[in-house]
């Protein structure tokens, strides 16, 4: 219901917040025990426990007849082929000929349009692109699109900057971001109560703002030499 949706929004939020203060601490700590591949055992039963969660938690529909669509297998192969892609482009030292990374994001390229073209033909596609002619949705999934960017840039830089630069372990990068976390878990906590007294222009213009004063923050006191 609408006079809920802000506290509902505010407490998904909230969850991932708390993963986000978590989840560096235990991965700092898996990966100084099993080194980087850690990082994937200790998810591996996180995503059971979700999955088995999820099935238990979730309500089920009505019971009344609903409209069920088809799922969109196409979509769903060529965007994970497409992320696959982008991923090995982007990714230095990928593989054992220098020219590897060139043909991913040639191929990356091919997929993009082939995915567009796919998904613009189905009823049911993975992804509605018709809803980026709507000029407010584009523009708050492009703001969402930069401002998480922004914010896990500071989560992985900051905590690989810790360890190349200044020489600390991998459980101290961990806690090392876990301040971005925090603010995170109690500005979710707050939000759907500010949804009551503020406009979302407000809210959103704000929180941007903030992130942004932060960002410069970060920018400005740290340096090559691992001092600030």
């Amino acid at each position: 219901p609408p006079q809920t949706l802000g506290r509902a929004l505010g407490w998904n939020a909230t969850v991932a917040a708390v993963a986000q203060v978590v989840g560096p601490v235990i991965g700092g700590a898996a990966t100084a025990v099993f080194g980087w591949r850690g990082l994937f055992v200790v998810v591996l039963p996180v995503g059971l426990l979700a999955i088995a969660a999820s099935i238990a938690v979730i309500p089920r529909g009505p019971s009344r007849a609903v409209t069920r669509e088809p799922f969109d297998v196409s979509g769903a192969v060529l965007s994970t082929a497409l992320l696959a892609a982008v991923v090995l482009a982007l990714t230095p030292g990928a593989g054992s000929t220098p020219w590897l990374p060139w043909a991913c994001g040639a191929v990356s390229l091919v997929l993009a349009v082939t995915f567009v073209a796919v998904q613009i033909r189905r009823t049911h596609p993975l992804v509605d692109l018709s809803l980026f002619r709507n000029r407010g949705i584009a523009l708050v999934l492009a703001a969402v699109l930069v401002n998480a960017i922004a914010t896990y840039a500071v989560t992985l830089l900051v905590s690989l900057y810790g360890q190349a630069v200044s020489g600390i372990s991998a459980v101290a990068a961990g806690a090392l971001v876990m301040p971005v976390a925090i603010g995170t878990v109690v500005a979710a906590a707050a939000a759907g109560s500010l949804m009551l007294r503020f406009s979302p222009r407000t809210l959103t213009a704000t929180g941007m703002g903030l992130n942004a004063v932060g960002l410069l923050g970060v920018t400005l006191l740290l340096s090559p030499d691992g001092g600030s």
